[in-house]
């Protein structure tokens, strides 16, 4: 009797295998590090970003242009209808012409202006730094964000797989019941109990499909792709090698990394130097902070003379009353020196030192920020791993009850009550090892993010 059993489990799990590998369903490989470059290329939010450091730094660069000379060609060309006369003895003569034209180039400076003008223009290259710390923070989060939406992946095909393999037990059980019964070694109420504990680890297997699938749409609405995969019974490679019976056959077949594998290139992340004031969140407030010293220093300036010298060298038709062509060079100067404005400038000047050290306070805030999250991170992860080894021991011990109960009942030692008992029991310690390993990994990408200058 125990060989026919074996048999016809082995054969069901041949038939499965068989049914798995002629299904001919799609296989996505989703590896970690091209689902990042993937999110990275594709972010909308990134080529904002990008485009706002560009327009800022052509700002930067037009206010710069105010702290060097100007060069510029000019000309203009009339005709009137009217020409004034003067009468010089007893003649008279034009006091113009009827055409007249003027052509050269002129260079200014605002020399007096550069007071202003400097800590402007300063002021936008803060402004510049601030976009780009900003674009490596949106960088940071979106890596961030991959990594968490692809471990929750993980989580649900690691779980798939659990459910897999209980569905797969409680079938080979329900199997011999059935046999058993026949045979009149068991009673209805066990065949019926392992039938409906079939029934509900098949419930629960299908639920786990939709789990992944929420997972991976997750995923790739971060990635940009895959879009037209087909997810409505998907199944981790593992699982669609040997597929359970009684299943629907999988739509798409999902390979992703390995759990263990980057647990491991993660780990580094617990032992990394932590900066805070390495991070492009305090790098950004600190340029804000120059942005708004600057501002202090441009406002100031309200107290300097303005001023501007300029040369023009034209060409010039008439010369007055001398209908010749000249060459006409002219210097000037122009000044102006404020003298009372009812402290406009010093109010003025009080505001931005506000906004400076506002900003300033605001940037010892994110480093404070920081600084929490890096500790709750490392905290939380030091409780996780002593969690897993406790759980990893749970397991294994549930795992061996589930054996040593599943035999005892075989020889009418136990109940398939503390059958059906240990078997969820193992069940859910597996799940629970799983849910604690993706936390762990969770906690190594925050950490990763807060240590890691490339991430």
């Amino acid at each position: 009797m125990r060989g026919d059993m074996k048999r016809m489990r082995m054969m069901s799990l041949a038939l499965a295998a068989l049914a798995a590998a002629s299904t001919g369903a799609q296989t996505l490989t989703l590896t970690l590090a091209d689902s990042e470059k993937a999110a990275l290329d594709s972010s909308h939010e990134l080529r904002a970003a990008r485009s706002e450091v560009e327009a800022a730094q052509a700002h930067a660069d037009s206010l710069k242009t105010a702290l060097y000379p100007r060069l510029s060609l000019d000309g203009h060309w009339g005709n009137i209808s009217h020409v004034p006369e003067a009468e010089f003895f007893g003649k008279e003569i034009p006091m113009s012409d009827y055409y007249n034209y003027s052509y050269g180039a002129t260079a200014s400076w605002d020399l007096l202006s550069l007071g202003a003008a400097y800590p402007n223009w300063q002021a936008a290259q803060a402004q510049v730094e601030s976009r780009r710390q900003a674009l490596d923070q949106a960088g940071q989060q979106m890596r961030l964000q991959v990594r968490l939406a692809y471990f929750q992946t993980q989580l649900a095909a690691t779980q798939q797989r659990l459910y897999a393999d209980a569905l797969k037990l409680a079938q080979s059980t329900d199997d011999d019941l059935s046999l058993r019964l026949k045979a009149g070694t068991s009673s209805r109420i066990d065949a019926l109990s392992a039938s409906n504990d079939e029934l509900e680890r098949r419930s629960a297997y299908r639920i786990s499909q939709a789990e992944l699938a929420r997972g991976l749409r997750a995923l790739f609405a971060l990635t940009g792709g895959d879009q037209g995969a087909d997810l409505t019974l998907p199944v981790d490679d593992a699982v669609g090698q040997s597929l359970p019976a009684k299943v629907a056959d999988p739509s798409v077949v999902v390979k992703l990394d390995d759990s263990s594998s980057l647990l491991a290139a993660l780990s580094s992340a617990e032992k990394a130097q932590f900066d805070p004031q390495a991070r492009p969140q305090w790098l950004q407030m600190q340029a804000m902070v120059d942005l708004a010293h600057r501002q202090v220093d441009a406002a100031w300036a309200g107290h300097l003379p303005l001023g501007s010298v300029s040369y023009r060298f034209s060409h010039d038709y008439p010369d007055g009353m001398n209908f010749v062509d000249v060459n006409q060079q002219t210097l000037g100067a122009n000044v102006s020196v404020p003298v009372y404005a009812f402290g406009q400038v010093s109010r003025h000047v009080d505001e931005q030192k506000g906004l400076e050290a506002a900003a300033d306070e605001r940037r010892d805030q994110v480093a404070t920020d920081l600084s929490t999250a890096y500790l709750s991170a490392r905290d939380r992860l030091a409780g996780l791993k002593d969690q897993r080894d406790l759980q990893t021991q749970a397991a294994h011990q549930s795992d061996e009850l589930q054996q040593l109960v599943y035999r005892s009942y075989k020889v009418g030692g136990s109940t398939y009550l503390e059958v059906q008992t240990s078997s969820l029991g193992a069940l859910e310690a597996k799940l629970a090892l799983a849910i604690t390993e993706a936390q762990m990994q969770i906690e190594l990408a925050n950490l990763a993010a807060l240590t890691d200058p490339t991430h």
